[in-house]
């Protein structure tokens, strides 16, 4: 399979996968019981709307990755999300805000994931994604709990840059310093 073909491919599966995703959508019921920290480790008072992906890896801490500022300042639609992408080598993040989208969700659809395991970001309820088709191609997603919603670190790894490399350890690493850049 051709380089243009396979990311051609994993773009439509992630495309698949989050329309899918939305489809499923509908309320989630319950009340909240308290505005401090719960057991997934969000805040019910973090405004996520507010939180702007594009500075969320300011540029001391995008370069030990090997990542580069934003092209733009404004995040842009990303599916059903607002992202910003941070080229690089050997790999680009997207960091994806998704408003509406919380793990359970994901969870709802974990049967269409090639990886999909359960996991904590600095104390937040995370999860990494592998979309249906994805596995070893260099490509992961981890997910975190912020307010309502979600926030996306999705790595992509550049054609013949992966082998020997974990892609969700990667991603995981930069989860982490991207959740430690948020207000809190």
């Amino acid at each position: 399979m051709s380089q243009a073909t396979a990311r051609t491919t994993r773009t439509a599966l992630t495309a698949v996968s989050v329309l899918a995703l939305v489809g499923c959508g509908g309320a989630v019921g319950g009340t909240p019981t308290t505005p401090d920290r719960s057991t997934d480790g969000a805040r019910a008072e973090e405004e996520i709307t507010k939180v702007n992906p594009c500075a969320l890896l300011p540029a001391g801490k995008a370069e030990p990755f090997g990542l580069r500022q934003p092209a733009r300042a404004e995040p842009e639609e990303r599916l059903k999300g607002m992202g910003c992408r941070y080229p690089g080598d050997p790999f680009t993040v997207w960091l994806v805000r998704n408003d509406n989208l919380a793990l359970d969700d994901f969870r709802k659809i974990r049967h269409t994931y090639d990886r999909f395991e359960e996991n904590r970001v600095n104390g937040r309820t995370g999860a990494l994604v592998v979309v249906g088709g994805g596995a070893g191609n260099g490509v992961c997603a981890q997910q975190f709990s912020y307010g309502k919603g979600t926030i996306a670190v999705e790595l992509t790894y550049h054609h013949g840059k992966f082998a020997g490399k974990d892609p969700c350890a990667d991603a995981m690493a930069v989860a982490q310093t991207v959740e430690s850049q948020l207000p809190r």
